[in-house]
């Protein structure tokens, strides 16, 4: 079976769910954003135990908005569209039903995820990695448990742009169960 979709085609196999989820994984990849930096479950499911980034965004920025949609995107129909090819997640107790509308295996996630507050970039273009302009990035935060020699390394690629990029190592709040960012002055 062949999907059409707005940013192009996915071939399917077969109509096994399990199939179909394999070859969406093959032929789309998602950039994950959320409106919450510091978030202790973000960092642990997504950074790496607190190892990797998170990169900041400045969405209100038109600049931002023509980088990423530049990019091959899949446009859902039946989502809350943010602007242009962003979308907001939906968060519900029912599992979509792939035979009703393929694209919402992208765009629904169970309630029990709801604190990700996340969007979603969704490129069908396999393998291409999702890029966009430096002056679009703002911030860099990295986890508080990254190694000191990779933050250098962030810090030394940032010094060879010419648009400033705050950069900041988060650190485990003393009193309360929460990150701070501090700024890393470079």
């Amino acid at each position: 079976y062949n999907y059409k979709l707005a940013g192009g085609e996915i071939n399917v196999r077969t109509e096994n769910p399990d199939s179909i989820i394999t070859d969406l994984n093959n032929s789309t990849s998602i950039c994950s954003l959320t409106t919450n930096y510091n978030n202790f479950l973000m960092w642990a499911h997504y950074a790496e135990a607190h190892t990797g980034i998170c990169l900041k965004f400045d969405f209100k920025d038109t600049k931002i908005r023509k980088s990423f949609h530049a990019l091959n995107m899949l446009i859902p129909q039946s989502t809350n569209k943010i602007f242009e090819d962003v979308y907001e997640v939906q968060y519900t107790d029912i599992r979509p039903n792939i035979n009703d509308e393929l694209l919402s295996l992208f765009i629904f996630k169970s309630k029990q995820w709801s604190y990700e507050n996340e969007f979603r970039l969704i490129n069908l273009t396999p393998k291409k990695p999702i890029t966009y302009q430096t002056e679009c990035l703002i911030s860099i935060y990295a986890g508080c448990r990254m190694h000191t020699e990779n933050v250098k390394t962030i810090e030394n690629i940032l010094k060879t742009q010419k648009h400033h990029t705050n950069l900041y190592k988060m650190v485990i709040d003393p009193h309360e169960f929460k990150l701070n960012p501090q700024l890393i002055d470079y």
